[in-house]
């Protein structure tokens, strides 16, 4: 990540950013349980009445089960592989983040088209 490749001129500059902050693994541990909680807020979406439509619903149900399903990518089996699990993590919640918004979006216009 970009902390991991700057940190000397974050450390200049002052700022408590977790990697600086927390000893070497901890970052690692609090994205993960930020992902976890990423992942249940997902799931929660179809409870609550934001979507009109069932198949929707169903499919916002699904990304939050393929997003916690996804986080067993956060433990890399080795050190050189961290970086790499980090960004694919990241890219995998904003993806999940993009489709989210995409189902929202999607019911509400057919809400309006019925």
């Amino acid at each position: 990540l970009r902390v991991d490749l700057r940190r000397e001129d974050y450390q200049r500059a002052g700022f408590p950013l977790p990697p600086l902050v927390f000893a070497v693994g901890q970052d690692g541990r609090l994205l993960e349980i930020w992902f976890y909680a990423f992942a249940s807020a997902l799931l929660m979406l179809p409870v609550f009445p934001l979507f009109q439509n069932s198949t929707l619903r169903l499919a916002a149900a699904v990304v939050g089960l393929l997003t916690f399903a996804g986080a067993g990518v956060l433990r890399p089996r080795n050190s050189r592989k961290k970086e790499r699990t980090a960004s694919t993590a990241l890219a995998l919640a904003d993806s999940a983040l993009l489709l989210a918004m995409l189902l929202l979006a999607a019911d509400k216009l057919l809400a309006a088209a019925l």
